[in-house]
């Protein structure tokens, strides 16, 4: 059964470490089993790692963090629960979680004051005043406090501590979620007296144009500010994630926003010589200080205030914002067989014809089949569609995927983005469970990709998969259609298309503006043209007109692209026999075209083989790029007049604002083309049930 309560929970570990979130609601009754030893060990022989208990529904989801004593994608920890022994179970202090540089950490999830501190080292928030504060809202992280019905002089304040001032580095961070806009000088965070000049160390808040802004004092009166194009505008209903750190012996100053650098300065502010940030007798209040008569509260919710006495890095900034809002951060598999506890089925691929050099957070195309994966059967999948299945790496990492093709009677295909894929490189299908990870499509092309469409939609729209860009929304002109048989499911087909005849995608700042892109996708030749003929191109009303970058056919049949930087003329023009192949009519071609404007290098590819390349050959320069306008993607022929579409079938367009390597191109065809020696399929087979639990 699951735990009774919370002193029945203990996650083992090795050393002391970065705390980390978990999330027990998968702990599900009969899917665990009942360690009898008193001691919770890790792998390893260890202690039971620090944890603390920030949120305990029996039933529902509760939250406990815990100190991982190093935090990487082979991390594990497991949690041990039930216990059955002698005397007590084993004795964890919560407030070591927080050890590590931490002075104040809130989770702000009681329903009133006293809203509890939970590192040991300072206080916690005593006292209410004012009106329109109170608790128990929804926040990222349990439940939050909520001032948007703040009136005036509200908040909540915490007595002076000593170690809540006097730093020389340090890091002040919390979630915040905006209700409307500021239109006055308001308060979210401040440590002062009866004024902002009296025994002041340092404040958060917003100015009257709604900017947020830090300041700090080193003498309690006088003050450094950092305001205006330091911070991000926040937007209305969104919780965001919002940091600012110190490093005295650097001078740094940064501000962080989702886990990510937002602003950094080196010497923006310099406490120099013996200053520290002032260590006065100032009260700790979130909302609007209690002594101060024109203060007003910022109306917003907050959740998970933490204030440390050490400038956090990059990396754990990262992590700070990602174990909270990451639904794949934490995943919950089981041990020795390695699977996870509530899918039924598994199977394993590998990559046997991945030999051309290692390539990085890479989308494969896994095909499922009866046919391809012996044992395997749709009727064990319970959810429709692919819904439940999911992909692993070799550490049990969560990987995304995206379902191309559904077919219960046939070939069946997902994208998977792959880590690191090599010849050596593993993952693992999980499938027969009625409640599944949740996974973001869209993930599977984060590298790069602005825009990635499979195009095997019956009609229009043709979706578009990345979440970057537009999908094809209308068709125009005569002669197009959807659902020819392509290298990846469907196509569409342009063999019987007339003049100004395509599949159009509103204009995307995305498609355009690039410094190093890549455009690439399958076609199938019908028959040579007999004059000028067009394939892709994002342009206006003419091809002088908002001008980006087109792809065709000169009326020899020779291919070309060409690229403008100012929405009028070419800045390049490739067309020629050197410089790309010609096409056999009748057979699928996958085409590339890449230019890498640190080297000012040009390449076009043909079946993942570089066809052509040099170096200058188009050189943009300076702040050249490629032109940004508001010009139309299509396919085919754009709404120009004498612009005829290529005849031919056409799949998997995608384009990047990177160039891509060589052994990306080559992986890219081979994932398709050459999927029966590129990949290979293990046996599907039942997945053993156990407990342990995977961090990335």
């Amino acid at each position: 059964a699951a735990p009774a309560a919370p002193l029945e929970v203990a996650f083992a570990a090795d050393e002391e470490g970065a705390p980390v979130r978990c999330d027990t609601s998968r702990l599900v009754a009969g899917r665990f089993p009942i360690p009898r030893q008193r001691t919770a060990v890790s792998k390893s022989g260890g202690a039971p790692a620090p944890h603390e208990i920030d949120t305990w529904d029996s039933s529902g989801e509760s939250l406990v963090w815990v100190k991982v004593p190093s935090l990487n994608r082979a991390t594990e920890i497991t949690a041990h629960y039930g216990f059955t022994g002698d005397g007590q179970p084993p004795a964890v202090a919560a407030t070591d979680v927080w050890s590590n540089g931490y002075v104040g950490v809130w989770h702000l999830g009681q329903s009133d004051v006293p809203l509890a501190e939970s590192s040991g080292v300072s206080t916690p928030f005593s006292r209410k005043y004012g009106s329109g504060a109170s608790c128990g809202y929804n926040g990222p992280v349990g439940n939050a406090i909520d001032f948007s019905r703040a009136s005036g002089r509200t908040g909540f304040s915490a007595a002076d501590d000593d170690d809540l001032d006097g730093f020389e580095s340090f890091t002040v961070e919390f979630w915040m979620r905006k209700e409307s806009a500021a239109t006055a000088y308001l308060c979210i965070l401040q440590k002062t007296g009866s004024s902002f000049k009296d025994n002041f160390s340092y404040r958060f808040g917003s100015d009257g144009n709604d900017v947020l802004y830090t300041s700090i004092s080193s003498n309690g009166t006088s003050v450094l500010q950092n305001s205006v194009q330091h911070y991000p505008a926040l937007t209305a209903g969104e919780w965001t994630h919002l940091a600012f750190s110190y490093g005295k012996p650097n001078y740094r100053t940064a501000v962080w926003q989702n886990g990510t650098n937002f602003w950094q300065n080196t010497g923006y502010y310099k406490l120099v010589g013996g200053d520290t940030v002032f260590s006065g007798n100032g009260t700790l209040s979130i909302g609007a200080p209690e002594a101060i008569s024109n203060a007003s509260a910022y109306k917003a919710q907050y959740d998970e205030l933490r204030i440390s006495n050490v400038e956090r890095s990059a990396d754990w900034m990262k992590a700070t914002y990602d174990c909270m809002a990451g639904d794949g951060f934490a995943a919950y598999y089981a041990k020795g067989d390695t699977a996870w506890g509530d899918y039924n089925r598994k199977f394993d691929v590998t990559f046997p014809g991945a030999t051309n050099g290692v390539v990085e957070n890479f989308p494969v195309l896994v095909k499922i089949s009866a046919a391809n994966i012996e044992g395997f059967s749709y009727a064990d999948c319970q959810v429709a569609n692919g819904g439940d299945l999911r992909f692993a790496d070799a550490h049990g990492t969560l990987l995304a995927s995206e379902v191309d093709t559904w077919d219960p009677d046939g070939v069946s295909l997902v994208w998977v983005k792959v880590p690191s894929l090599s010849s050596s490189t593993k993952i693992t299908g999980y499938y027969g469970c009625a409640r599944p990870h949740p996974v973001a499509s869209t993930n599977v092309w984060s590298e790069g990709y602005v825009g990635v469409w499979h195009l095997n939609e019956s009609d229009v729209p043709l979706a578009e998969s990345s979440g970057v860009s537009t999908p094809f929304s209308t068709s125009h002109g005569t002669g197009a259609s959807c659902g020819y048989t392509g290298p990846v499911g469907k196509a569409i087909d342009l063999s019987n298309a007339k003049t100004q005849t395509g599949f159009s995608a509103a204009d995307d700042d995305d498609l355009d503006g690039f410094e190093s892109f890549t455009v690439e996708f399958w076609m199938r030749k019908e028959s040579a043209p007999t004059s000028y003929a067009c394939m892709l191109q994002k342009t206006g009303s003419s091809f002088a007109n908002n001008f980006s970058y087109r792809f065709g056919s000169t009326d020899g049949d020779v291919l070309y692209a060409t690229v403008s930087t100012n929405g009028t003329s070419s800045a390049a023009f490739m067309n020629g026999v050197k410089h790309y192949p010609t096409l056999a009519a009748g057979e699928w071609t996958h085409l590339a075209y890449s230019y890498d404007k640190s080297a000012y290098r040009t390449a076009t590819w043909q079946d993942g083989t570089r066809f052509w390349q040099d170096t200058g050959f188009y050189k943009m320069q300076g702040d050249d790029t490629v032109f940004s306008g508001n010009g139309t993607l299509t396919i085919g022929a754009p709404v120009v007049t004498g612009a005829n579409p290529y005849k031919a079938q056409y799949d998997e367009l995608r384009i990047s604002r990177v160039a891509r390597s060589e052994a990306w191109m080559k992986a890219t065809y081979d994932t398709v083309k050459n999927n029966d020696t590129f990949t290979t399929y293990g046996r599907a087979k039942e997945n053993k049930k156990g407990t342990i639990l995977f961090f990335r």
